[in-house]
C-alpha cells in the first residue's frame, strides 16, 4: 500500500463502498505521483468524515453540505494545490446540493467525488436524494413512491449539464472491470484540475449492506444488477484535454 494510507484496518463495515474508495484513491494517486504536500482534502459529514483518518494527506471538516464551498476558498488560497472534496450522497445531494451546483457554474478548478450508496448511511439509513424508487429505508418502510417523494435525483447528469465542468462520469465498485473503470475516472478527474480546465466530478455507486438489510455479497449484487439501472455508469461530459 502507498504512503498515502494508514496501515490500520478501516473504520468501516463489511462491504462499505467508502472502504474500497479509499484504497482506490490512494492508489491513483500515488501512480499519478502525488505526495501529502500536494494535496488538501475537504470532506463532507457522515461516513466520509472518516476519510481524514484513513489518509495521509491534510484534510478539513466542513459544516453540512459545504464541503464545496470550504474547497472553492482553499483552492483561491493555494492554487498550487490538487484540493478534492469527498461526500456522500445524503451530504452533496440534499444539503450541498446548492453549493455543487454554484461551484459548477462557476466552474471551480476542484475534484468533487460522491460515493452514493442511495441511503444516509451516517444518520441512521434514512432515504436520501438519490434513493431509487421502491427502495425500503429507514424513511421509506414500504419503499421510496415516486409519487411523494419523486424521482431520485441523478447527480452525474445534473452536474454534466453545465457550462464550465470539464468531466462527469459515474462509476461503481461492484466488479473488478467497472473497479478499473473508476480507476481511470479518477486518474482523469485530477488531470483536469492539474490542467486548470474547470471542475471534474466523478459519482461512485458503493453498497451500503448494513442499511440495505443484505450481507456483503448481496449488496454487491444488488447493485450491479439492480440499482444501476436508475444510475447507470459512464461519461457524461468530457472536453477535450489539455495533454
Amino acid at each position: 500500500m502507498t504512503g498515502l494510507i494508514h496501515a490500520d484496518p478501516l473504520p468501516y463495515c463489511s462491504g462499505c463502498g467508502h472502504s474500497r474508495l479509499h484504497h482506490l484513491l490512494a492508489e491513483v494517486l500515488a501512480s499519478l505521483g502525488y505526495t501529502a504536500e500536494r494535496l488538501w482534502g475537504v470532506h463532507g459529514g457522515g461516513c466520509s468524515e472518516l476519510i481524514g483518518d484513513v489518509l495521509t494527506f491534510p484534510w478539513n471538516a466542513a459544516p453540512p453540505g459545504l464541503a464545496l464551498a470550504l474547497a472553492t476558498g482553499i483552492k483561491r488560497a493555494a492554487p498550487d494545490k490538487l484540493v478534492l472534496t469527498y461526500q456522500g450522497d445524503g451530504d452533496l445531494a440534499g444539503r450541498g446540493l446548492d453549493a455543487l451546483m454554484h461551484a459548477a457554474l462557476r466552474g471551480e478548478n476542484l475534484t468533487v467525488l460522491c460515493l452514493n450508496n442511495l441511503v444516509m448511511a451516517g444518520s441512521g439509513g434514512q432515504m436520501s436524494a438519490t434513493t431509487v424508487t421502491g427502495q425500503v429505508t429507514r424513511t421509506s418502510r414500504l419503499g421510496r413512491s415516486s409519487t411523494q417523494s419523486g424521482k431520485p435525483l441523478r447527480l452525474t447528469e445534473l452536474v454534466a449539464r453545465l457550462p464550465n465542468v470539464a468531466f462527469a462520469q459515474r462509476v461503481s465498485l461492484h466488479s473488478f472491470e467497472h473497479i478499473e473503470r473508476a480507476r481511470t475516472a479518477l486518474k482523469d478527474a485530477f488531470l483536469y484540475q492539474e490542467n486548470g480546465q474547470g471542475l471534474s466530478f466523478v459519482e461512485v455507486m458503493g453498497a451500503c449492506p448494513p442499511y440495505w438489510g443484505l450481507t456483503p455479497l448481496e449488496a454487491r449484487d444488488k447493485l450491479g444488477n439492480e440499482l444501476l439501472r436508475t444510475h447507470p455508469p459512464g461519461i457524461y461530459k468530457r472536453v477535450t484535454m489539455i495533454r
